[in-house]
């Protein structure tokens, strides 16, 4: 019997009036998703755990705070002026003085030292 695969989870990202990849991300726009939270989470293994609100999803997420994501929601302790957490592609936060979270996966901003609880992980991304 031949050992059965296992596949880390999909998730299809619609985005209308693009002509690439290129132009989606350089247009210099946030285009938003409504995938809603749970399905980003769910790329993550283990679980990705991020802030609670805000939860602004899509391209080019950045908020106020210091997060932001290339692809993927945004989060916060409050709102989406001080997001600091971040799930998806082309993680960026910036917080206790150094520049934190995976290029991939969760960066659970704010918290700091050993015991924070980013997931790094790994993805692919591909256009059509």
């Amino acid at each position: 019997m031949r050992p059965q695969r296992t596949w880390s989870p999909t998730l299809v990202i619609p985005v209308a009036d693009a002509t690439s990849m290129q132009h989606l991300i350089g247009q210099g726009g946030s285009p938003t998703t409504s995938l809603g939270r749970q399905a980003w989470l769910s790329l993550t293994s283990p679980p990705a755990s991020p802030q609670l609100n805000c939860n602004a999803e899509g391209i080019n997420q950045q908020g106020a705070g210091s997060a932001r994501v290339r692809i993927g929601l945004l989060t916060s302790a409050t709102d989406c002026t001080s997001a600091g957490s971040a799930t998806g592609f082309g993680i960026e936060t910036s917080s206790c003085g150094q520049q934190l979270g995976p290029a991939v996966g969760s960066a659970a901003g704010g918290t700091c030292g050993p015991n924070g609880s980013d997931v790094a992980d790994f993805g692919y991304l591909f256009v059509r």
